[in-house]
């Protein structure tokens, strides 16, 4: 591409694109970058549009969208997004597309979804676009990467059933996911919009290539303009590698980006670029959700950059000398194309509530679920967003509406737990949050959400046994060990000395409540510390009830009862400590009341 630095003729233009209705990404001259649709239109206009399994929406460029009569109107002036102007459009008018004899239209969005990114610096690609995961997800497509093609069928060939088969994951992008010695289920990410072969998490690269010393190494330069910028790092060969079960022979390894961490920071695994699939017989059925793979034999072909022993350049270059073509029709679903902007307004809703704006942040959660009714995250977020704003039937109405579309939603359960706490119904948040612990037995939230209402309850020896189950699960969780070790004093349990425990937590304030029932902190020096500047009232409701208790454990009940009514009369009516205190300032009545 003319006026563009020549390194960047090794470009990964795909992963993770800005998840937009139509977003420009970067197309090159290399051809490895690309999977073609033989036979694309936008508008009635043939285009030369990519498959981009690593975005999570479809993208065009300026001047391709011009040719194609798709009207646009800027919202905004130019800018110098990291390395390329980008500005900002949205669609006008609907746009039709067609993709090998599979027609679809996109609708013109409104409000702040209606946005893309046009690449003014594209315009002398051989490329007019990319189509996006969301848009082919429910075909069945067969890999071929010796014959540099994607056939698309009607069904998964019988022998192939018996291959290693992973599921595919929900997210926007393609993900497959696989099993972890540490028993959890590792993501991968699979971009077609990458050349290169495996992008390892920084972690297990560095240590690979600390075991791997003497291989073929050779350097990689990529980039995802207004995602990451330029990128660079060592590749390095691997006759054989291990993403979780599956298996890759002979392919180049090198350092995952932030951007592709992202998608998963706790269970990422590693993303495969098109030299990867190229080593697979890969099969992915997007009708059960699941995708058939195992690694073809060794030596893998030629591959650019890197020198290898015994392997020259042939007349194409191997599977990275031509672009793999798209055969046979597509299968559209326009509702993912509007799941996709339902959840663009949904992160549009959490930055403007983030942002102070709670009436603007509830209006986009509700446009989120006007897009795609059966958006449960949507109904979660706005649920939590009332709850905030105190309109309480109206987040459990949501909370409510949220498990009905999806009855496996850990969050959603533990969002109503909260909200049937605040409001007195123990017995229900106790339910709710045995729901979640079924659906996920490792959900420490619930184990904590769970012993506070049963603490709430005074049922102590229930409070207690789930606390112990969240610090097994999280030992480094502060609360349901400070909430653990009063009630296990208040049975007779003799006090443990927490100061060594403490260093490990981040929250200053939950560090010197340990310090405090350890007795290396003065009850006045508590107080004064959650009485600074720039402390909330949660923090001084929460000290309060503290050093009530351990008035309480001392025979005091006046003093403990003294510093429970200053925790509730904080009004944190949202802080279980609140909560606490009130149920135990009805336990001391003196009258008898409780």
């Amino acid at each position: 591409m003319e006026g563009l630095p020549k390194w960047w003729r090794r470009l990964r233009p795909g992963v993770l694109s800005a998840i937009a209705l139509l977003a420009a990404g970067c197309a090159d001259d290399h051809p490895s970058t690309r999977i073609l649709f033989k036979d694309a239109t936008v508008n009635g206009v043939p285009q030369r549009l990519a498959l981009d399994t690593g975005s999570a929406s479809m993208m065009i460029f300026e001047d391709s969208s011009k040719h194609a009569n798709m009207e646009i109107f800027l919202r905004a002036p130019p800018t110098l997004d990291k390395d390329f102007e980008m500005v900002t459009g949205a669609l006008a008018k609907p746009a039709r597309v067609n993709l090998g004899g599979g027609d679809f239209t996109i609708q013109p969005l409104v409000g702040n979804l209606a946005k893309f990114s046009i690449m003014v610096s594209a315009d002398n690609s051989r490329l007019d676009g990319f189509v996006s995961w969301p848009e082919v997800r429910d075909n069945i497509l067969i890999f071929d990467g010796p014959q540099h093609e994607l056939h698309s069928v009607a069904e998964v060939p019988p022998e192939v059933r018996n291959w290693p088969k992973f599921t595919i994951g929900h997210e926007n992008q393609f993900t497959l996911k696989t099993p972890l010695a540490n028993g959890q289920l590792g993501t991968i990410l699979i971009d077609t919009g990458a050349y290169d072969g495996v992008a390892l998490p920084p972690a297990q690269w560095k240590e690979w290539r600390a075991a791997h010393p003497n291989g073929p190494t050779g350097y990689i330069i990529y980039g995802t303009p207004g995602v990451i910028g330029a990128q660079s790092s060592e590749e390095a060969w691997a006759d054989e590698i291990h993403l979780g079960a599956l298996t890759l022979t002979d392919v180049p390894v090198h350092m995952a980006n932030e951007a592709e961490v992202k998608i998963d920071p706790k269970n990422y695994t590693g993303t495969l670029g098109l030299y990867a699939l190229a080593r697979l017989e890969f099969v992915v059925d997007g009708k059960h959700g699941v995708t058939y793979a195992r690694p073809r034999p060794m030596p893998g072909p030629y591959y650019p950059g890197i020198a290898r022993p015994g392997i020259e350049k042939d007349a194409t270059g191997g599977p990275l000398g031509k672009d793999w073509m798209v055969d046979g029709q597509i299968t559209i679903n326009p509702s993912h194309m509007l799941h996709v902007a339902s959840n663009v307004l949904l992160g549009e809703a959490v930055r403007k509530f983030q942002d102070g704006d709670h009436a603007g942040g509830i209006a986009e959660c509700t446009q989120a679920i006007d897009f795609d009714a059966k958006n449960d995250e949507a109904y979660l977020e706005r649920g939590k967003l009332k709850q905030v704003d105190n309109d309480d039937a109206g987040s459990l109405a949501d909370f409510n509406k949220a498990l009905e579309i999806n009855p496996t939603s850990i969050s959603a359960y533990s969002a109503r737990a909260s909200s049937k706490f605040l409001h007195g119904d123990l017995d229900g948040s106790i339910t709710d949050c045995s729901s979640a612990i079924y659906v996920r037995a490792d959900y420490g939230l619930a184990y904590f959400q769970r012993g506070a209402a049963k603490q709430a309850q005074n049922d102590m020896p229930g409070a207690i046994a789930d606390y112990d189950e969240v610090c097994k699960i999280q030992p480094s969780a502060a609360l349901p060990q400070l909430y653990r070790e009063i009630l296990q004093r208040w049975s007779g349990r003799p006090p443990r000395d927490l100061s060594n425990t403490v260093v490990a937590w981040a929250d200053l304030g939950q560090q010197a409540l340990g310090r405090y029932l350890s007795g290396h902190l003065s009850e006045a020096d508590l107080m004064a510390a959650a009485s600074t500047a720039g402390s909330s009232s949660a923090q001084i409701c929460q000290a309060y009830y503290f050093t009530g208790f351990m008035h309480f454990l001392n025979q005091d009940t006046a003093g403990a009862r003294e510093r429970w009514q200053k925790s509730v009369s904080t009004r944190q009516t949202k802080v279980y400590e609140y909560v606490f205190a009130g149920n135990l300032l009805k336990f001391t009545d003196p009258a008898g009341k409780q």
